[in-house]
């Protein structure tokens, strides 16, 4: 047994080593820059060292740090340095990403269009593609042509969408392929997915802006706490210089202050590092954890937080008994301490399934809410040429996990009674959400209209979902921006404390 935990502790510890030395190593960085679609080379590789030995030289003349403090600045300057670089490359490419499923999806739409053959728009948007896209599409042309499988279209779209790995993308494919293999109309449903396409892309490019202007703000915020962190100590030189009634204010001698400044300069290092490479987003995959999405599911719709705290009250009470015990016991070290502890521990395993059921209801909602314009807009497509329940029916396979439960419910209770208005006026209903309930109740009545007015109807399901996923992407955006806004006034909330250290540190030199 001990044989086998020290070869798993070896096992780790030569793990954790290899990923050091890959993501030092130039190799493995040029490797991972070329996946992106790029080249960098060892001359520039040795500039960017230069850069780094100037800016902690620059660093070590302005705050006059001693030798060990600098080389510590120099060293975090080093190991930034690989992640900057890769995150240069990868924002370009995730931009460069977006870009392409752009123009993709234009294109394909347009051109299927004016002729509804995959092929053919396959073809017409490989004239306007370039770089990676024009390559990614020459292959599933290719595909297609010298493919003898009966799954042609699936094994092209597969190419694509492999490089490509969007929603919309693979919304369109799946519309395509119908209609190229079953006919049947077109035109509206393909509007559809324009319009969604041109909301979801004028978003993006909106957000794309707004990170840049927060990473440019926080570079501006890192110049202003860099040069609010240097004025004390010139401010203290010069008074030195011109001789000062105070006596000796030169701070730069002092310990504390060589902490202080290395503390700050490696935090502003590391925070520049932290917003280059995390506000690098994939703008077209948007990940979802499935695994944590149904497990909030599961407790918002299933955990009865009041019958888990009626059964636990027995562990509740000899926890207070304990506290209260201990509380009382002089000769125990710290008793009042200990026993203030434990009743703190008693009180929040009383309170804590209550905001673990509020915080899974919520977290849901919002997972509802974001999952639920999608399955409209792929339900607004099947209604083209199908039925409203197999419109439906055909969505379950790929609508997103959060919905696959109430679908079920859904549909096993509207099959079992098609003229029913309890199963539609009950989907989601448990969630609350008024915009839901409402676009529900819409979809309902196209099933009692008469075929020459649900067109009119459908085209305002349609602009309603297009509101509906505008407000829910938009929330979201807002609390990502929210954050990141944040992360504007961290420069100088630092170099704020560094110039307090500072002050006390020249009291304590004046003293």
């Amino acid at each position: 047994m001990e044989k086998k935990k020290q070869l798993k502790e070896d096992y780790n510890k030569l793990n954790k080593e290899n990923k050091v030395i890959s993501y030092l190593s130039l190799k493995n960085m040029k490797s991972d820059i070329y996946k992106y679609g790029y080249t960098y080379s060892n001359k520039k590789y040795a500039l960017m060292v230069l850069a780094s030995i100037a800016c902690t030289v620059g660093f070590a003349y302005i705050y006059q740090l001693k030798p060990f403090c600098i080389s510590i600045v120099l060293i975090t300057i080093l190991l930034c340095v690989p992640s900057l670089i890769r995150a240069r490359f990868k924002g370009t490419f995730q931009e460069r990403k977006f870009n392409d499923v752009d123009i993709y999806l234009h294109q394909m739409a347009f051109s299927f269009q004016k002729n509804p053959k995959i092929l053919s728009a396959l073809e017409d948007t490989e004239r306007v593609a370039t770089g990676k896209l024009k390559v990614t599409l020459r292959k599933a042309i290719i595909s297609i042509e010298e493919s003898t499988s009966s799954n042609i279209y699936e094994n092209a779209f597969a190419i694509i969408q492999k490089a490509y790995n969007n929603s919309r993308v693979a919304a369109l494919h799946k519309f395509m392929y119908k209609i190229e293999t079953s006919g049947g109309k077109y035109g509206t449903a393909l509007n559809i997915i324009l319009g969604d396409v041109n909301n979801w892309v004028t978003r993006t490019y909106l957000m794309q802006n707004e990170v840049k202007n927060i990473k440019k703000n926080t570079m501006f915020g890192l110049l202003l706490g860099f040069s609010m962190g240097a004025l004390t100590v010139m401010l203290t030189k010069a008074m030195g210089r011109n001789g000062s009634l105070l006596g000796s204010t030169d701070i730069s001698q002092d310990i504390l202050y060589q902490i202080t400044s290395v503390v700050f300069i490696c935090v502003s290092i590391l925070f520049f590092t932290y917003t280059q490479t995390h506000y690098n987003y994939d703008w077209v995959e948007k990940v979802r954890n499935d695994k944590y999405i149904m497990r909030d599911y599961k407790t918002a719709t299933e955990f009865d937080a009041k019958n888990f705290v009626k059964k636990m009250i027995p562990m509740y009470v000899i926890i207070f008994l304990v506290a209260v015990a201990v509380a009382l016991i002089d000769v125990i070290p710290y008793h009042l301490f200990i026993g203030a502890g434990l009743l703190l521990l008693d009180v929040y395993m009383v309170i804590s399934p209550t905001f673990t059921k509020k915080s899974a209801i919520d977290k849901t909602r919002k997972n509802v809410q974001d999952a639920f314009g999608e399955w409209l807009r792929d339900v607004s497509i099947n209604l083209q040429d199908e039925p409203l329940i197999p419109a439906i029916q055909d969505t379950y396979e790929n609508c997103p996990a959060v919905l696959k439960p109430e679908l079920t419910i859904f549909l096993t209770r509207a099959l079992n009674d098609p003229t029913a208005v309890e199963p539609y006026y009950e989907f989601l209903a448990r969630f609350k959400i008024e915009d839901i309930n409402s676009a529900i109740r819409s979809l309902y009545s196209l099933s009692s209209m008469d075929s020459d007015i649900v067109d009119e109807q459908l085209n305002q399901l349609v602009e309603r979902n297009y509101e509906f996923i505008d407000k829910s992407e938009a929330a979201s955006t807002q609390d990502t921006n929210a954050a990141m806004r944040f992360t504007e006034y961290i420069p100088t909330i630092v170099a704020a404390f560094k110039m307090a250290a500072d002050m006390l540190s020249m009291v304590m030199t004046m003293l």
